[in-house]
């Protein structure tokens, strides 16, 4: 590899854009084979010289990565949506690993052709007005514009306060008014700039809404033949075409005027007078403080998040009931999206919480021991071997920093609970996913192949959230005895309590008391009823659990959250009532959705994941509406799955009837004819 600028390496290895990457060598951060480099002319080679920046190695650029992607309408081109709309990255799914990402806009409303890549320097070109990538677009519009609007939007048109640079602007097709109705055009347009809305604000601002928009090329790529929602790679041909693209000619602009400053005082009435030269003898100005380069182009310096944190996906919980209810203004709305426990807490559980909240006004227990001596006597193992978190959620999280530092590898199963890759990510570390066997059913020796020298956590929810699948003990067995020394597996039984049915589940609590490098994670979420309390529990080593309490914050679960708990462990009859209620309505919702045509996973826990022939995402609104709330799983890589909690029976058959009515309407991409009645 041939040296190239520092600023475009940076850029390369996705620390950050080619200008945020001069300001950090600008101000020291960066070193090369040990010396600071502050001149933005530096080269290196990143494959012989090391290159850190703040003090950490510069890892490999990812391998280039260009997907050509059909969006359809209603989905966001972004990787996040504060409202929860489901986003391209939901398409993508798990079969891109590279961190892509779209090159320009496309609006929620509109479709057609989007770039992703991971290519920095070519995804500017593409977007900026001076790379010369013109970009093509259908546009039906109401009513039927007249040659002069026409010609008027190719000149180019104000759009707040800018005037837009000249455009192709051509009719494709008119519709005439019909029975007191407007008729309405098809428009061509061909644009080499492309501000936020351009099209439709354009439309606008010559009296002509648009009411459909598609992008139909980007510079030289088309692909009439992708369906919504497909994407594909690009071809090597395609790439150099882009390559080749001619940079646009700049627009004419006045000359610059160079004005020289005088610095003057003030004089009499207000006029002002130049500062005398200073001669020797007068006090020397004080020296100024340097500028950065940020500040010579007149931006505005923001504080940037570690890399690792930008290309974090965060964990995204089910909506709540109230916000649903809101929304559509209705009431009673069921909600089967979190996995919760149909029946509630325990009422010995409630009784203890409230006997102990005259006392929330003291800190709590620290280290938990009450709950910890409880577990301790209920699973014969020492009380320091279990680790107290605020839910599995934050025994994950802590499991990962006590172990993995950044860079270093956390390998799991492709589809594992989604806190894991935040975790991963929280840490810095490289996230790895191997691919399961038929029925996602994870490859435990596939997970020792993948295993290496930077690998520092394995993890196995068992059984997975959201697919219902498990490992077998014949697997543990296999993982255990082939798990190098410097390797902690994690094993999330969140699900523990209701996979017990199937004999070759495993207890991997046996595996703690073998002294395999373990850690076991259990929660009060599920059988207990406890969601709302935040409150779970690890099993490990001696040794691995001393190093996860250093981790762990000091006061991280409650007071009331720890007597709810101790309570709930003595309350076998409602566990028993919740094991035997979710059994029967799991098999119950398994049996009508299969009458139903709907591809439903076989689970071992209080869940089920459904998938159907067409993307769930923009479904989720259509249940919402009706009164259900569901869980689309595009964001954990099953594109086309919703997930389904197990609920009461009037629950469950609430749901089947917002699935028939979608269903009947053809809605869900399923025979509209297998529509059953519920019950």
């Amino acid at each position: 590899m041939t040296a190239e600028r520092l600023q475009k390496i940076l850029a390369a290895a996705g620390v950050a854009s080619r200008r945020a990457a001069e300001e950090m060598i600008l101000e020291g951060r960066v070193t090369v084979n040990g010396q600071v480099v502050t001149e933005l002319g530096t080269k290196a080679d990143p494959a012989v010289d090391h290159v850190k920046v703040d003090g950490k190695r510069l890892r490999a650029a990812a391998a280039l990565r260009y997907i050509l992607m059909n969006k359809p309408r209603g989905v966001v081109v972004t990787r996040d949506d504060p409202q929860r709309r489901p986003t391209v990255y939901v398409l993508l799914g798990t079969r891109v690993s590279e961190p892509v990402v779209p090159v320009g806009r496309l609006d929620f409303d509109s479709e057609g052709l989007i770039l992703l890549t991971n290519d920095g320097p070519l995804a500017y070109r593409i977007a900026h007005p001076s790379g010369g990538c013109r970009k093509e677009y259908e546009v039906k519009v109401s009513g039927v514009p007249t040659p002069a609007k026409i010609a008027k939007l190719a000149r180019g048109i104000l759009i707040d306060g800018v005037r837009t640079h000249p455009a192709t602007v051509e009719l494709i097709d008119t519709t005439p008014e019909k029975n007191g109705v407007g008729g309405n055009a098809w428009l061509r347009v061909i644009l080499g700039e492309g501000r936020s809305r351009q099209v439709r604000k354009m439309m606008e601002a010559v009296g002509h809404k648009v009411s459909k928009l598609r992008r139909v090329a980007i510079g030289p790529l088309r692909d009439k033949s992708l369906r919504p929602g497909g994407f594909r790679d690009l071809v090597p041909a395609e790439v150099e075409a882009l390559r080749a693209l001619e940079p646009a000619p700049k627009r004419t602009a006045k000359p610059a005027v160079r004005l020289t400053h005088v610095k003057a005082k003030a004089g009499p009435a207000g006029r002002t007078r130049p500062e005398p030269a200073r001669g020797p003898g007068r006090r020397p100005e004080r020296p100024r403080r340097p500028i950065s380069a940020a500040r010579r182009r007149g931006e505005e310096l923001k504080p940037s998040p570690r890399p690792s944190v930008q290309r974090l996906a965060p964990y995204v919980p089910g909506r709540p009931i109230e916000d649903v209810e809101r929304e559509f203004g209705i009431a009673g709305v069921v909600k089967l999206a979190s996995n919760e426990n149909p029946l509630g807490p325990s009422p010995k559980a409630v009784a203890a919480a409230l006997a102990v909240t005259p006392s929330v006004h003291l800190y709590p227990d620290g280290s938990a021991t009450f709950l910890r001596r409880a577990l301790s006597e209920r699973h014969s193992i020492p009380a320091e071997q279990i680790v107290i978190g605020s839910g599995s959620c934050e025994l994950i999280d802590i499991c990962t920093r006590t172990f993995v530092d950044p860079g270093e590898e956390v390998v799991v199963p492709a589809g594992i609970f989604r806190m894991f890759p935040v975790a991963a990510g929280r840490a810095g570390a490289t996230f790895v996913e191997v691919p399961t066997q038929p029925g996602y059913v994870p490859d435990v020796d596939a997970l020792l192949r993948r295993i290496g020298p930077a690998t520092k956590l394995v993890a196995l929810a068992n059984p997975n959230n959201p697919t219902g699948a498990y490992a077998a003990r014949r697997d543990l067995d296999r993982l255990f005895a082939g798990l190098p020394g410097h390797v902690v597996a994690v094993v999330d039984e969140a699900y523990f309590e209701f996979a017990r049915e199937r004999a070759d589940y495993p207890d991997a609590l046996d595996d703690v008391r073998a002294g395999h490098n373990v850690v076991v994670l259990r929660t009060f979420s599920k059988i207990y009823g406890l969601a709302g309390l935040r409150i779970g529990y690890a099993f490990a080593a001696p040794e691995i659990a001393a190093a996860m309490n250093k981790v762990r914050e000091p006061f991280n679960t409650t007071t009331v959250a720890q007597a709810a708990a101790i309570a709930a462990l003595s309350d076998e009859e409602h566990c028993e009532k919740t094991i035997t209620l979710v059994r029967e309505e799991r098999a119950f919702l398994a049996r009508e959705l299969g009458k139903r045509g709907a591809a439903v996973s076989p689970s071992l826990g209080n869940f089920l994941l459904v998938e159907l022939p067409i993307p769930f995402g923009p479904l989720e609104p259509e249940f919402a509406r009706r009164g259900v709330i569901l869980r689309p799983m595009g964001g954990w890589g099953f594109p086309l799955a919703f997930r389904l909690s197990v609920g009461l029976h009037h629950e469950n058959l609430r749901f089947l009837s917002a699935f028939d009515e979608l269903l009947g309407a053809g809605r869900l991409g399923l025979d509209a004819g297998a529509v059953v009645a519920a019950g």
